[in-house]
């Protein structure tokens, strides 16, 4: 997934839509709005990984060899940044996914929906 982010200036795939594209394939659920939590959740942890992966090998890059502790120096982000950058975003990805669901989904599927969003199930 990395070597693919990259070429992004050539395939417009960065770590956010390559992460949205597996994501949802790595997760089996029976009920929609469970999947698309877990999507949510998985789509950050890929993003995630892809990121720490380039920024491993750029560090590489500069250092000229692979260091075990460069896994542990090239975390830019403080946890708290880090806790607070991942809730943003899967906000704004879970409401982005909700909206298209809403959209695909019956009247009847799409009330029953809204009805488990505001009971926060």
């Amino acid at each position: 997934m990395a070597d693919v982010v990259e070429e992004e200036e050539f395939n417009k795939m960065n770590a956010r839509n390559i992460a949205m594209v597996f994501a949802p394939n790595m997760t089996q659920m029976s009920d929609p709005l469970t999947a698309l939590m877990h999507a949510v959740q998985v789509m950050n942890l890929l993003k995630t990984l892809i990121m720490k992966t380039l920024r491993e090998r750029e560090e590489n890059d500069e250092t000229g060899g692979y260091s075990p502790m460069s896994s542990c120096s090239s975390d830019h982000q403080t946890d708290e940044d880090f806790d607070s950058q991942q809730e943003m975003d899967t906000r704004s990805e879970l409401g982005d996914r909700h909206q298209t669901m809403m959209k695909m989904a019956t009247p009847a599927a799409a009330v029953k929906m809204k009805m488990k969003m505001k009971s926060g199930r």
